[in-house]
């Protein structure tokens, strides 16, 4: 089940931000339910409008803080992936390095024996 829900933290935060999003959807109309008598708009229609406004801006928010959220997922894969891949380079490098180096040593050793 721990293995799952590190594989899918993705869609987890996606339904926590939807929920989120729902919840404070619901909470913001029950809210203007309760108080409508403090409203100065006097046209029921208005009264809706501005739920809607309420509601657009509450989604959009959720969007936008998810677009964030996997951006910077997605952006920390590829520097983790980055980074091995110059460690693994750095690895071939220095092997590559004693191998000169060997190949040189043995060689003068060779020089000097074969006379």
């Amino acid at each position: 089940m721990k293995m799952w829900l590190l594989q899918h933290k993705m869609l987890l935060y996606f339904f926590a931000i939807f929920g989120a999003i729902l919840v404070i959807t619901d909470m913001l109309s029950w809210i203007g339910f309760l108080f409508q008598d403090l409203y100065k708009i006097p046209v029921d229609d208005r009264k809706v409008s501005l739920l809607g406004d309420i509601t657009g801006g509450v989604i959009g928010g959720g969007g936008t803080m998810l677009a964030v959220i996997l951006s910077i997922h997605k952006t920390d894969e590829v520097q983790l992936e980055h980074q091995q891949e110059i460690r693994t380079q750095q690895k071939i490098d220095f092997s590559n390095e004693i191998i000169k180096l060997i190949a040189k040593y043995n060689t003068d050793i060779c020089g000097y024996f074969l006379e």
